[in-house]
């Protein structure tokens, strides 16, 4: 049997060890990986290796009706499912569409926000111009201040993010209960 590195530490395997399944074992003789989707988590048998399936399922670009009519060898029940192209761009659509008005918000929120920070600097800014500051100076304190504002804004956001998502990874390899290498 050859299994994914995260099969493998799930279930505490290493290549040359031997796995028991009830009354039969399999000899793990190598690591494999899915390169579509490298966090994938399966183990691949012999023919006949493991128990036939209970069901198959089968997802295709386009209608299923133009696939010929499979039966699988155990007699499983097969379904096919169709992902048409027009339901995959409206999917597109609409996480552009959420990500736009998201943005948006953000902006809008930010506008507000250096709003509030430029009034309650007004007597401060005031003060630079009695002093002979002129437009520019005072253009360029505001611009210092936003640009402070946000750096400071980025670091931390990219901290939380960077956090959230070793955090996030983590719980994904978190081992599930009734999780085994071959289902039955």
């Amino acid at each position: 049997m050859a299994i994914t590195r995260r099969v493998a530490a799930i279930l505490g395997l290493k290549v040359g060890n031997t796995w028991a399944d009830g009354d039969r074992s399999f000899q793990v003789v190598g690591l494999v990986e899915n390169p579509q989707d490298l966090h994938d988590a399966f183990a691949l048998t012999t023919t006949g290796g493991a128990d036939p399936p209970t069901s198959v399922a089968v997802v295709v670009p386009g209608s299923p009706d133009r696939l010929p009519r499979v039966n699988p060898p155990s007699g499983s029940p097969l379904e096919i499912d169709g992902v048409s192209a027009a339901s995959t761009a409206a999917a597109a659509l609409a996480v552009l569409a959420l990500a736009t008005m998201g943005l948006l918000f953000v902006g809008l929120v930010a506008v507000a926000g250096f709003t509030v920070v430029a009034q309650r600097h007004l007597r401060a800014l005031g003060m630079l111009a009695s002093l002979g500051a002129n437009r520019r100076h005072v253009r360029l304190v505001m611009l210092a201040n936003g640009g402070a504002v946000g750096l400071a804004g980025a670091l931390a956001g990219t901290l939380v993010g960077v956090g959230a998502i070793a955090l996030l990874q983590r719980l994904a390899d978190l081992p599930v209960q009734s999780h085994t290498a071959c289902r039955r």
